[in-house]
């Protein structure tokens, strides 16, 4: 079976693999002649909601 692809996707979500998963999703797409997407997956939030959500005024 053959499948065209538009784009190589790296999920990277360990910060101590992200050379190796950077480089050979490069590596990949050049060789493909395809667009690289890279996601990065954070175990913890980066940020949070701000405290206008959490206060009487998100009610009103």
């Amino acid at each position: 079976m053959f499948h065209v692809f538009e784009r190589v996707v790296v999920l990277i979500n360990d910060i101590e693999k992200i050379d190796d998963l950077l480089k050979k999703g490069v590596e990949f797409a050049n060789q493909h002649k395809k667009k690289l997407e890279v996601l990065f997956v954070h175990e913890r939030a980066t940020f949070s909601l701000p405290d206008y959500f959490f206060s009487s005024h998100a009610t009103q």
